[in-house]
């Protein structure tokens, strides 16, 4: 808008000529061919420069409808116009524009007053561990020995935690020893029961198989024995 301006600036100067110009004619009644060109220009000038003002021309002569001191001023009142708007984008843009700035102040003070909030933050820590420091350097011999009192001290209860739990593994492990070996003597007590009654059951058939045998022979000789006896008659049984 700056540039809007300039023109509106540039505009109205080249507009004073042409209405100069109309201005010298504006009293006469016959006017040349080479005067009415003039005018024409005129007239063709000021409605390039101003659009507006073709509203005010005569459709049948050309030129414009109303004296030059009015032709002014809508002119000027144009140029007030375009002046005005270009203000109000400038005022619009300053403020947007001073607005921004503005909160990038506050955003930049606000990161200002953070980065010092840290700063001080890591002063203090910085202050704290040169006093640590300080206070080993004073104090090395007794934080030494305070030092190796808790180690000892450690050590021994770790060396004393350290035989419980393996006192408490090898009894787990001597009792679960124990429980295996009994497993396997009552295992091998079963095995040996079922052997024995194996044995004694094919004991058993071999005995009775013996018995049938026994049965068959003195049913045998029974027959044979029947068969050779003479009967009442004076025959054997076999005829």
């Amino acid at each position: 808008y700056n540039n809007q301006i300039t023109d509106a600036a540039q505009r109205l100067e080249l507009a004073q000529k042409y209405l100069e110009t109309m201005e010298h004619f504006e009293g006469f009644k016959n006017l040349t061919p080479e005067e009415t060109e003039q005018l024409e220009n005129a007239v063709t000038a000021l409605t390039t420069l101003y659009p507006q003002l073709s509203e005010l021309v005569n459709s049948e002569t050309g030129f414009f409808e109303t004296n030059t001191q009015n032709i002014r001023e809508n002119i000027k009142a144009l140029n007030d116009l375009s002046l005005a708007k270009a203000q109000q984008y400038i005022q619009r843009e300053y403020e947007q524009r001073y607005g921004e700035a503005t909160a990038g102040y506050v955003s930049a003070s606000r990161t200002q007053g953070k980065a010092e909030e840290e700063l001080s933050q890591a002063q203090q820590r910085l202050e704290n561990i040169e006093q640590l420091q300080a206070h080993i350097r004073d104090n090395g011999g007794f934080a030494q020995q305070e030092y190796n009192a808790t180690t000892g001290l450690l050590n021994g209860i770790y060396t004393n935690v350290a035989a419980d739990i393996g006192q408490l593994i090898y009894n787990a492990w001597q009792g679960a020893q124990e429980g295996v070996e009994n497993a396997t003597e009552n295992y091998d007590t079963a095995t040996s029961a079922v052997e024995i009654y194996k044995a004694a059951l094919e004991q058993m058939v071999v005995e009775y198989q013996g018995d049938i045998e026994a049965l068959k022979q003195i049913q045998q000789e029974t027959i044979q024995t029947l068969e050779a006896t003479p009967d009442a008659s004076g025959t054997t049984g076999a005829a």
